[in-house]
């Protein structure tokens, strides 16, 4: 099935994929290295001591 949009043919899913000229894998390497800092450095907090308090009243 092929769409038109402003005079021309567009073919379906066409328009889904990024282009090579597109920052998007830049933008989106910087977002994965960003959250896996973020995701790090959480993981080395230490646990606050009213959440161990209140783990050991459940057990």
């Amino acid at each position: 099935m092929v769409v038109e949009k402003k005079g021309r043919e567009v073919k379906p899913g066409s328009g889904a994929a990024p282009r090579k000229n597109s920052p998007l894998p830049v933008a989106q390497s910087h977002i994965a290295g960003s959250l896996r800092t973020a995701y790090e450095e959480t993981v080395r907090e230490q646990v606050p001591q009213e959440f161990l308090d209140l783990l050991g009243k459940l057990s």
